[in-house]
């Protein structure tokens, strides 16, 4: 099931159950996705939307803290890949990555977020990639 059918279901659920907020966040996240320029072709498509909203709303709630607020940022993370650690990214480097064969040893950063994809934030990368060069 994709991220934005799993979305559709939900909306579908909360409206049943009644759970007002719930279903009014929903709405707002699916008007957000129809409303966007970007081509939903993929899950990674309707990611970076959800990740964009995110952003948003906690330079909101900084300003502003409101259980809304919260709940919404709540809900975007519930549908959001989980971030990979740095311990994992570390690992996974040094045994899928031949430094010495690297013209510049920044490519480590490309394949890592290749591998991860939206998982991986690049500023852990870069940091993780420093940590491993020393």
């Amino acid at each position: 099931m994709t991220i934005l059918e799993q979305i559709n279901y939900d909306l579908y659920e909360t409206t049943k159950k009644q759970e007002t907020n719930k279903r009014d966040d929903l709405r707002l996240l699916l008007g957000e996705v129809q409303r966007s320029p970007i081509k939903l072709e993929h899950d990674v498509d309707i990611i970076k939307i959800m990740k964009q909203l995110k952003k948003g709303s906690e330079t909101m709630l900084e300003h502003n803290v409101d259980s809304r607020l919260i709940d919404f940022i709540d809900l975007l993370n519930g549908y959001l890949p989980q971030p990979i650690s740095e311990s994992e990214i570390e690992d996974w480097m040094r045994v899928n990555i031949n430094f010495d064969a690297l013209k510049n040893i920044k490519q480590a950063i490309g394949i890592t977020m290749k591998h991860f994809g939206e998982s991986a934030d690049g500023k852990i990368v870069n940091n993780v990639l420093n940590k491993i060069i020393g």
